[in-house]
């Protein structure tokens, strides 16, 4: 039995029109990736540029605080006020890792594409018997 002239068109158009929505999701889908992109490098150029510029003005801090307190402190025990100061900047290296660790860690990128990825999986998953 061949299916009339309407049957077809009806199922043509049905299939142009889910291949049209799945152009449509799909395009969707690329401008959220390129959009996190974007703010992805935006931040982290944002971030290189404060840490360096804090590398800097820290470095300088330091080394005028570290010349007033080895000349301060010089003739009681320049041995003694070095290995303060050794130990110091030691331990605020350690904390300054431990944090940039933690925010290397917990940086999640394209979280909002996977996000929407995952629910459009869900509810294909829903949808197909």
């Amino acid at each position: 039995m061949q299916p009339t002239n309407g049957e077809t068109e009806g199922l043509a158009g049905a299939t142009h029109r889910m291949a049209k929505h799945l152009l449509v999701i799909g395009e969707n889908r690329l401008e959220l990736l390129h959009v996190e992109l974007q703010e992805g490098r935006d931040e982290l150029v944002h971030l290189i540029g404060l840490g360096a510029a804090l590398g800097v003005l820290v470095l300088l801090a330091l080394m005028a605080f570290t010349a007033g307190l080895i000349i301060a402190l010089w003739v009681l025990s320049p041995v003694l006020v070095l290995s303060i100061l050794g130990l110091i900047y030691t331990l605020l290296a350690y904390l300054t890792w431990r944090s940039l660790r933690g925010r290397w860690q917990s940086w999640k990128l394209f979280e909002a594409s996977f996000e929407q990825l995952h629910r459009d999986y869900a509810a294909f998953d829903r949808d197909t018997p």
